[in-house]
């Protein structure tokens, strides 16, 4: 799952993708400068563009989808 969060952080284009959450929560990224990956951790923090901060531990995360648009995420 790590790998392929990598994988879309990082891809030419970007594609905002969403994570679900096993409590049910999405969090949408939908920009790459809206995310901070780290290297040593397994949690990211995606931002929203009003200043919103969801700080995701990735073992929470059971799916990741790209989406076709950007959205807010749902908490």
């Amino acid at each position: 799952m790590i790998e392929r969060i990598r994988d879309l952080y990082w891809a030419k284009p970007f594609r905002p993708f969403t994570l679900q959450l096993a409590a049910g929560d999405a969090v949408t990224v939908g920009h790459p400068e809206l995310m901070a990956l780290s290297e040593s951790t397994n949690e990211v923090v995606v931002l929203e563009p009003d200043g919103a901060a969801h700080f995701v531990n990735l073992a929470q995360v059971t799916q990741v989808k790209v989406t076709d648009k950007k959205s807010k995420s749902a908490k």
